[in-house]
């Protein structure tokens, strides 16, 4: 009996299953919460940064849903890295150089309904 109750732990059969679901529906209400606090973009408005921080908490999550270790782990690192993010956000909207810094300066690639081929070629873009 004793050894039954040993190995039947919150990681092993039905109770490892009942944690994926647990903590699946978790992160799934608390990156909602994340991205509605870091605000609205649409995804062609994210900048490098934006991006940066989406993959990290990506990762973040994964880990957290493996359920190999204590779901704050992965909780605390999302809320600091909200805060970096909005940090910076505030900082880059208040700051120009800043701002060109984190997320260069913007490309013309259109001008009086014109294609510029050569800041096209700068930023290796092609049609």
């Amino acid at each position: 009996m004793y050894k039954k109750i040993l190995l039947y732990t919150k990681y092993s059969g039905d109770y490892m299953y009942l944690s994926i679901i647990i903590r699946t529906i978790f992160m799934y209400f608390f990156i909602i919460l994340v991205y509605r606090i870091m605000g609205k973009k649409e995804v062609g408005q994210l900048s490098i940064v934006d991006l940066i921080v989406s993959i990290l908490i990506a990762e973040l999550v994964a880990v957290a849903i493996e359920g190999k270790s204590n779901i704050m782990i992965a909780v605390i690192p999302i809320g600091i890295l909200v805060i970096v993010q909005i940090l910076m956000s505030y900082i880059s909207l208040k700051s120009i150089k800043f701002r060109y810094l984190i997320d260069g300066k913007p490309t013309i690639i259109i001008k009086n309904g014109k294609l510029n081929f050569t800041e096209m070629s700068k930023i290796r873009y092609s049609l």
